[in-house]
């Protein structure tokens, strides 16, 4: 067992380069971190106001956020994947306001009654969901839709997409259909 950092994978050489100034000779690499927020730039203020739950850090922020606000406070969740649907259930089942903004359809890797199952449980609990509705803009304490709607929005949760984390990237190692890694041999 080696207690360390990796700081490079080097698919070339067969290596991993650890923190300590070591290199790991490999010959099979299992890279299991997870992946990292993939907030878009081109949505004006969200990699600012939105919180990402795909990476450690940024979810203790969420929940330190959750423990300030109070249940009434409008939340909202951009996207409508099982992230996003999940964040919202556990949500509403906390009793707090939640609108689910799906960016297109609800779930799109559903069958149709799947797809309608989950949204009349979503709604049961009382949650909003805005299935087509695209969110342009976030803002400290809004969202504005795209047909420049603005609808209030004390904590916006981002759950849109995931990314490659910097370690993976540099080591060439890409997204998938199944958002995993691409398998590569040297």
């Amino acid at each position: 067992m080696v207690v360390d950092g990796a700081t490079r994978i080097d698919t070339s050489a067969r290596t991993v380069e650890l923190a300590s100034g070591r290199a790991l000779d490999y010959d099979h690499v299992i890279y299991a971190v997870g992946s990292s927020a993939a907030i878009p730039s081109s949505v004006s203020g969200a990699a600012e106001f939105a919180l990402p739950i795909a990476e450690f850090e940024p979810a203790q922020r969420l929940r330190a956020r959750l423990g300030e606000s109070p249940l009434d406070a409008p939340v909202t969740v951009v996207g409508g994947g099982p992230t996003g649907i999940e964040t919202a259930a556990e949500l509403a089942e906390q009793g707090r306001t939640v609108t689910l903004v799906c960016g297109g359809t609800l779930m799109p890797s559903l069958s149709t009654p799947g797809r309608r199952y989950v949204a009349k449980w979503l709604t049961r609990h009382g949650v909003t969901v805005r299935e087509g509705d695209v969110v342009t803009e976030v803002r400290p304490d809004s969202v504005v839709f795209a047909d420049g709607a603005v609808r209030p929005s004390a904590l916006t949760i981002w759950t849109t997409g995931f990314g490659v984390p910097d370690l993976a990237a540099r080591a060439g190692c890409g997204p998938t259909r199944s958002a995993g890694c691409s398998p590569t041999r040297r």
